[in-house]
């Protein structure tokens, strides 16, 4: 799994298993889709803001799924299996870059 996607940021908050105030996991939502969580450390939640589209670019990371199937999931399935520690870069998003076009993780 490789690539970018982009998501609307609702709000960073603590994981509560390290810490009860770290902000480590970002609830975010995909464009026209149900809002997920997924865990981006502290030193990304830290920075994100709440109410801004981001776009997270993911370096390529191996996961013991099939082709196939891994291509079956959505974003939020897709996203929970890679680590946090695959996210590579993140920035606020440009216009273009939010809307039906938003994924652009590629399954290889």
């Amino acid at each position: 799994i490789s690539g970018s996607f982009t998501v609307y940021v609702q709000d960073v908050l603590p994981d509560y298993i390290v810490d009860d105030f770290s902000p480590n996991v970002a609830y975010v939502t995909e464009f026209q889709h149900e809002s997920f969580a997924f865990y981006v450390g502290s030193k990304i939640g830290s920075q994100l803001e709440k109410g801004k589209a981001y776009v997270f670019t993911i370096e390529p990371v191996g996961v013991n799924c099939s082709k196939d199937f891994l291509e079956s999931l959505d974003l939020s399935q897709l996203v929970s299996l890679v680590p946090h520690s695959a996210i590579k870069d993140f920035r606020l998003a440009t216009e273009d870059e939010i809307g039906l076009e938003s994924l652009r993780l590629t399954v290889e």
